[in-house]
């Protein structure tokens, strides 16, 4: 898929007709800034098994479970079910001391510490110091929680981009052509119309998502 080429793609869905649920399979997490190999061995060096439908799986333990949800609530912080499970998840853990120790020290091995900053500040977590964090991840991170749309994983992209293929890309990612968009919007009505009017509430509202970027407004710290 042409979008999956361009926006670096961190899961896939699975959907299965006979399934009581989807089933998102990861090969990263957004919000770990480490690298995916050390990240992926600090989560599994704390792995656990738990029991579904009478089959022992594994899992990560509670620590890592926690950042996990943290971060999956911190990456639209503004989103009101996130807003719910942070709150949810910071009741739970409060007075833990010992589970919000391990939480802290997760965090700095997984490049974490900044991202679950409001997690880490609502329980009076210690402060853990721990892997540098690339300042462009971190960007990334931030533009990723600006507004609704894809407008800062787009930006991320770009920065990547040779200048001279900027006209071309840029052209891309603010019209796409006809099938391209229908790829990455398979539900969207195959209408002149339809796509016409969408691609420009899309350019409108990664516009606006844009300028709060660049004016800083919005933006987690």
């Amino acid at each position: 898929m042409w979008v999956y080429k361009k926006i670096s793609v961190h899961s896939l869905t699975l959907i299965h007709d006979d399934w009581p649920c989807d089933i998102d399979v990861h090969v990263r997490f957004p919000g770990f800034l480490a690298d995916d190999d050390v990240v992926f061995e600090e989560l599994w060096r704390r792995r656990t098994e738990l029991s579904i439908a009478g089959v022992d799986v594994v899992a990560a333990d509670e620590v890592g479970s926690s950042a996990i949800l943290g971060l999956h609530s911190l990456r639209k912080p503004d989103n009101p079910r996130n807003i719910s499970e942070l709150a949810y998840l910071s009741d739970r853990l409060r007075g833990r001391v010992e589970v919000i120790d391990s939480l802290a020290r997760v965090a700095a091995a997984t490049g974490s510490t900044q991202t679950l900053g409001p997690l880490l500040e609502s329980l009076a977590a210690p402060r853990v110091s721990g892997l540098p964090v690339s300042p462009k991840r971190l960007r990334a991170w931030r533009w990723r929680g600006t507004g609704s749309s894809r407008a800062g994983q787009w930006l991320t992209y770009l920065e990547d981009v040779p200048w001279y293929l900027w006209p071309k890309e840029l052209a891309l990612v603010i019209w796409p052509p006809r099938d391209l968009y229908m790829q990455e919007h398979p539900s969207m009505p195959d209408s002149t119309w339809a796509l016409f009017r969408d691609r420009a509430r899309r350019i409108v509202t990664g516009a606006g998502d844009v300028l709060r970027m660049i004016t800083g407004r919005g933006q987690r710290r």
